[in-house]
């Protein structure tokens, strides 16, 4: 395993030196070992952050400025990114991503661009806002940047070998070089706020996915329902930002999605470690539907509406994608399904669903390395695949090169990337 550690500039030197744990939700006599820093573990950056979201920003900034250059350059020379920021830049989105940022994502992309622009790269306001905004732009633009294609699930109780909670989850995309060759585990300890842990990018402020110290994982899944967007709101992904630095509960999740001016369609899947179950919810600019881990302790959602007041909003884009996974979620998560795990269900079960390459739909089992076409969980363009087990306070990770879900889940605990416990480890180390 290739290990790099990187020090921070001396700038921050007030903010990367050892504390004493001083976030809500630590235990008072907690003595966290933590410092801003980036290692390289296999294909995989580790990326700690901590302090203010602009002292956060600009400690990213500074420390991945190499592979942000890299970034910059992906985005200005792949057709698909360099046409999408065009129409973002000619349609007024960069104004609206700015004015409908939360501060605390504006105040990280700003330090992100003053710290690499010190070192001559130029990942600018408008490239962090416009990922920072990239949900809503995606809705708008979909002819040009595609469909996204999730799969998440979350299961408990009768539904797993010891009734503990268990979440796995697929962000499907393309084969997006900068995106691939640079997966990121993005961990944060903010001045105020919930410690925190990422999976994205370097570069990538609001995340698709997380989970926090308090064991809450939030991910999000793009749908179709295109008569029911806006763009005077907060992007989806801002607010999953927003709930895995802040929230502690699920109820405190669905207050703050309920509170919330909306711009796109999407669906949000939380699991809440504490109290063991979970919710989905489904939203659109105007209407939200939340579905709740049945009574059998199974909870799974793909790419379109499922809550009996949604199900007229879901637009198909062409793709019976996300019916046959759908279907497929269903057969393997169901009681009485066909091939069934359900009360058998534990975390390697969990990869064995994110690696299953079975179309309900067509009948056919594709090979393990087809990366798109085959409409089953695992070919549809996987690009991070994980799965969070809260008993032991870790996650494991698929990412970096294609195909994805074939490769070692690597494991990583929670309490070693927050500094809670620098000798904690996942247990195993990985799923083969």
């Amino acid at each position: 395993m290739k290990l790099r550690c990187c020090a921070a500039p001396v700038l921050l030197v007030a903010v990367l030196l050892a504390v004493g744990s001083c976030n809500d939700g630590d235990d008072g006599d907690t003595q966290i070992t933590f410092e801003p820093g980036r290692e390289d573990r296999g294909e995989i950056h580790v990326l700690r952050l901590q302090g203010t979201p602009y002292e956060m920003g600009y400690q990213h900034g500074s420390l991945m400025a190499d592979v942000l250059a890299e970034g910059v350059d992906y985005l200005d020379s792949d057709p698909m990114f360099y046409t999408a920021q065009i129409l973002a830049r000619e349609d007024g989105f960069i104004e609206e991503a700015e004015a409908n940022a939360l501060p605390a994502v504006l105040d990280e992309c700003r330090g992100l661009s003053d710290a690499a622009g010190e070192q001559g790269v130029a990942w600018t306001m408008d490239k962090c806002l416009l990922l920072a905004y990239g949900a809503t732009i995606i809705e708008h633009l979909s002819g040009i940047l595609g469909k996204a294609a999730c799969s998440q699930f979350s299961a408990a109780g009768s539904a797993t070998t010891d009734g503990k909670l268990i979440h796995g989850r697929s962000m499907d995309w393309a084969d997006i070089r900068y995106l691939v060759e640079h997966p990121a585990l993005i961990v944060r300890r903010p001045a105020e706020g919930v410690p925190s842990v990422v999976v994205g990018f370097p570069g990538n402020v609001s995340p698709y996915t997380g989970v926090n110290d308090a064991g809450l994982f939030v991910a999000s899944n793009e749908n179709d329902a295109v008569d029911d967007i806006d763009r005077e709101g907060v992007d989806h992904t801002q607010m999953t930002y927003h709930l895995v630095n802040n929230a502690r509960t699920l109820e405190e999740a669905e207050a703050y999605l309920k509170s919330q001016n909306h711009t796109t369609c999407e669906s949000v899947m939380v699991s809440d470690s504490a109290s063991g179950t979970a919710a989905s919810f489904e939203m659109t600019a105007n209407h939200m539907g939340i579905r709740r881990m049945s009574a059998d302790g199974v909870l799974y959602m793909t790419n379109h509406f499922v809550h009996p007041d949604m199900v007229e909003l879901h637009v198909n884009m062409g793709t019976q994608s996300t019916t046959s996974r759908l279907m497929r979620l269903q057969q393997l998560l169901e009681p009485g399904g066909a091939d069934s795990v359900h009360g058998a269900l534990d975390p390697p079960g969990a990869v064995g669903i994110l690696r299953d390459t079975y179309n309900p739909l067509t009948g056919v089992t594709h090979p393990p390395e087809l990366f798109d076409g085959g409409g089953s969980l695992a070919n549809n363009h996987n690009v991070h695949v994980m799965v969070w087990v809260p008993e032991h306070r870790s996650l494991y990770v698929s990412l970096g090169e294609i195909p994805v879900p074939p490769k070692p889940f690597i494991g990583f605990h929670l309490d070693e990337l927050l500094g809670i416990d620098v000798e904690a480890s996942a247990a195993p180390a990985r799923f083969e």
